[in-house]
């Protein structure tokens, strides 16, 4: 049953190589976004970046090998779809650290009262910086 254990923690490598395009016209669909790139290899998937129902004007493909995605950028980027220029790169790796963004937690350094050393502060967020230290009417009184 150990043996069992090491194989199951395995993660999966993520399959093919994913492709950034940018630029896109709002009336490109997903399948003609795969018919496209089928044309410079093999296309595992194609996801256009919507908010609601409208696109956002980008989206991502992903391609089966690293020769097809050189291939497909070296064919593509800058080519014309549906009258708009598109950009088109390897994708960056997005790394998950977990944390809630740049904002969330924010620290700020300042001297403490007596003049000597510094402390950190959490920055106040919200309705702007009042009497209450920036927490609002509700707390505090």
């Amino acid at each position: 049953m150990a043996d069992d254990a090491p194989q199951n923690q395995e993660a999966k490598a993520p399959e093919g190589v994913k492709i950034f395009v940018g630029n896109l016209s709002f009336d490109v669909k997903e399948e003609q976004l795969s018919e496209v790139f089928a044309e410079a290899g093999k296309v595992l998937e194609a996801n256009i970046i919507t908010r609601g129902s409208r696109s956002r004007g980008y989206g991502f493909v992903t391609m089966a090998t690293q020769a097809d995605a050189e291939k497909a950028l070296e064919a593509l980027n800058k080519k014309e779809l549906e009258g708009r220029a598109i950009n088109v790169e390897i994708a960056k790796v997005v790394v998950d650290d977990g944390g809630a963004g740049k904002r969330a937690g924010k620290k700020n350094r300042r001297k403490n009262g007596d003049g000597e050393g510094e402390e950190e502060d959490e920055i106040p967020r919200g309705r702007g910086r009042s009497r209450a230290g920036g927490r609002g009417r509700s707390r505090g009184r």
